[in-house]
């Protein structure tokens, strides 16, 4: 399996994990993974780097698990766009919603560490 392949793959276990957790967020993960299906069929690479070019700035405090500088602005004021910045809100609802556990979070922040890395891979 190339390495795009596992980028995808693990992208969609996120957004299907994010779907069963949170029904109510099923109509958006629905249509994001449609889009993100497109756009992988016509140009593998290019939600990729885009992905890394708007999240790799943030490095450091996705390593860190620090959700402090993410909560006091939205994906716009923090530079991201397009998809990447359709999914941010998404996780950003999901994120204050007072029914997403401690243990839940951990497993958020896990996927977002893995696509980076393995997007950080791909786009060297």
């Amino acid at each position: 399996m190339s390495y795009v392949s596992a980028f995808y793959n693990l992208f969609d276990d996120f957004m299907s994990d994010i779907e069963y957790s949170f029904p109510s967020h099923r109509a958006k993960i629905l249509k994001y993974k449609a889009a993100l299906r497109t756009t992988q069929s016509v140009n593998g690479r290019a939600f990729i780097k885009s992905f890394v070019h708007y999240i790799d700035p943030y490095y450091d405090y996705i390593m860190d698990c620090d959700e402090t500088h993410f909560l006091k602005k939205s994906p716009e004021e923090l530079g991201i766009k397009g998809e990447t910045a359709k999914m941010c809100e998404i996780i950003k609802e999901i994120w204050n919603d007072p029914g997403t556990s401690i243990t839940t979070k951990a497993k958020v922040w896990k996927y977002i560490q893995d696509l980076l890395k393995l997007g950080r891979c791909i786009c060297t």
